[in-house]
């Protein structure tokens, strides 16, 4: 479920997965993601089918997949 501005949708595509889309080109901004209590590891990086949106993944410490909620912020000109 996204919340905030500029979010037009959220989607979990696998375990420890999801697709964050925005309402516009995220191409040339900066994000970051934090885990929202859960211990583990995030990363993201951007979408190769959609310029709008990002991909967030999220992992338990030894690497393996876990879906886990998370705060994600983007930063753009």
């Amino acid at each position: 479920r996204g919340y905030g501005s500029g979010i037009s949708a959220t989607a979990r595509t696998g375990v420890g997965t999801y697709l964050v889309t925005f309402d516009r080109s995220v191409q040339n901004c900066g994000y970051v993601a934090t885990l929202a209590g859960d211990p583990g590891e995030i990363w993201t990086y951007p979408s190769d089918a959609n310029a709008a949106a990002i991909v967030v993944s999220t992992r338990r410490s030894n690497g393996s997949a876990q879906n886990s909620g998370f705060w994600v912020a983007m930063f753009c000109p």
